[in-house]
């Protein structure tokens, strides 16, 4: 059937697939449609929000914050971790339960502005003996948490966890490694898709061992490639794995017994389901320094490089940066986070402020009370906020996550009063400016202007946007934090789009 008329121009003819055909209007401009979150200006840069949702890239001043303390288990909390799921919106605690047999267990919690509920506690994944150094790591690919520990008696474990709400589904844990593994430590790599673990094999003449696990989401099942020795270092004490994206690399951090506890990091990278790791680079001695324990560390978007971060015995906390280039690292000088003694530190990048967030116990303060503050890392050094007190009371066992659709950071620890313990977590924030803009979510250009809640046409990337003023031929322009266009890059660094009139922008073109 075809129409009764000849349409207007530049239109075309189109089929409903059941032989009917009508006239129809093709957008010249490739384009995508959403619910607007709060107004948009015409021209305005965009976000996408993990509800799916558009929003306009904004900056915003806010103070650093603690929020209040939520309870979710009242047993020590030991061999304790924490990781945000992004799809399911909610942060996975894992640790040892001391006043339960030892059994590992988990709880899920769900982030509102300032506070944490916890919706499921006491959740066991592990029943049969003691579950040490436990784990718990995001696959992005897969959409699931896996959980890894050591098993007391039979070696290292990994099993998925698929969370429907606040259910929680494990899958068959795998008994990866029958050695002792001790000082685990796991993370996800992106540009392979899968899971690293690495310890320290007991059993085998204290090797540092990696294995390279795989998720199966049909089944919720793992796999793991062969364990592979990390070469010439041992684990003395924790050890800690990161991501290097700027490389494509796993990078280990530990404090080395094979060469007198100095501190080292050796790069890694992922080979089918084995690892490849380079040679050992030494960061810290103790010729100049006593040795580090509770090494952590992050990656630092803003600076493309890795934080490292570690408390000195009878001293205080000492960072440093490194770059990765191969299988070697640079490392920047070394800096001080705070002079007062301390442990239990952990650090996180908070892309919403460009800053790090250090965690540690302030041994210093009568009550050793549990602080974080905030850093602008550079290469050399650090532009310290003040220290912000989250939990009064003695604290011990800092983890800590960015949850990112929040754009808060998430602690949980162990508090104790008058010898009793309990498992806490608290939401905290840095002092602003806050973005919404992040490496990953910029959309596009809005395509006109849009009340909250109205559906909104972003024009996405070879669209060709006419909304701009004051543009020049031929340049690129990147988003800068608080919306605007420039033509150097802010951080998180975007690609806007190349100009090509004084008002039009191809949009990451």
């Amino acid at each position: 059937t075809l129409p009764n008329d000849t349409g207007t121009s530049g239109q075309l003819l189109t089929t409903n697939g059941s032989g009917v055909t009508s006239w129809a209007t093709v957008s010249a401009s490739a384009s995508f449609e959403a619910t607007a979150d709060g107004a948009i200006a015409n021209g305005d840069p965009c976000v996408i929000l993990p509800d799916g949702k558009v929003q306009a890239v904004s900056k915003t001043g806010q103070t650093a914050l603690a929020g209040s303390e939520a309870q979710f288990d009242n047993t020590l909390l030991l061999s304790n971790d924490v990781e945000y799921h992004p799809v399911a919106d909610r942060v996975v605690a894992v640790y040892r339960d001391n006043g339960d047999s030892n059994k590992g267990k988990a709880a899920l919690g769900t982030i509102s502005g300032d506070s944490i509920t916890w919706n499921t506690t006491n959740s066991t994944y592990e029943s049969a003996s003691e579950a040490r150094f436990n784990q718990v790591v995001y696959d992005e690919k897969n959409e699931r948490m896996v959980i890894l520990y050591n098993h007391l008696l039979n070696g290292g474990y990994a099993l998925v966890m698929s969370i429907s709400g606040n259910t929680i589904t494990y899958g068959t844990a795998l008994n990866f490694h029958t050695g002792d593994c001790q000082e685990l430590a796991a993370v996800y790599d992106p540009s392979s898709g899968k899971i690293v673990a690495c310890y320290r094999d007991s059993q085998d003449s204290s090797k540092q061992k990696s294995n390279v696990l795989t998720v199966d989401p049909a089944n919720n099942q793992i796999t793991s490639g062969p364990a592979v020795e990390v070469p010439s270092v041992s684990a003395d004490a924790q050890c800690e794995l990161v991501y290097d994206p700027s490389s494509q690399a796993v990078v280990l951090a530990l404090k080395d017994q094979n060469n007198s506890n100095n501190s080292a990091a050796v790069v890694g990278r992922v080979a089918g389901t084995s690892m490849t790791w380079g040679s050992k680079n030494v960061f810290q001695t103790l010729a100049t320094a006593s040795e580090a324990n509770t090494i952590s560390m992050t990656y630092d978007e803003s600076i493309k490089r890795i934080v490292i971060f570690w408390h000195e015995t009878g001293s205080h906390n000492k960072a440093l940066t490194a770059f990765v280039d191969g299988y070697s690292m640079t490392f920047g000088p070394e800096f001080n986070v705070d002079t007062v003694n301390s442990r239990h530190t952990d650090v996180v990048y908070d892309p919403s402020v460009g800053k790090c967030c250090f965690v540690y116990r302030d041994d210093d303060d009568s009550t050793d009370h549990g602080v974080f503050r905030y850093g602008k890392v550079r290469a050399d050094g650090v532009d310290l906020d003040s220290e912000v007190e989250f939990m009064n009371d003695q604290n011990s066992k800092n983890q800590i996550c960015y949850v990112s659709r929040h754009r808060r950071v998430f602690i949980i620890a162990d508090k104790q009063v008058s010898g009793t313990s309990s498992c806490r977590g608290v939401v905290v924030r840095g002092a602003g400016p806050f973005t919404n803009l992040e490496a990953a979510n910029y959309i596009g250009i809005a395509g006109a202007a849009y009340s909250d809640a109205a559906t909104a046409t972003i024009q996405i990337a070879s669209a060709v946007d006419d909304a701009q003023s004051g543009l020049r031929i031929g340049q690129k322009y990147f988003v800068q934090r608080d919306g605007s266009l420039a033509v150097t890059p802010d951080f998180p660094e975007v690609f806007a789009g190349t100009a090509v009139s004084a008002t039009k922008l191809i949009v990451k073109g």
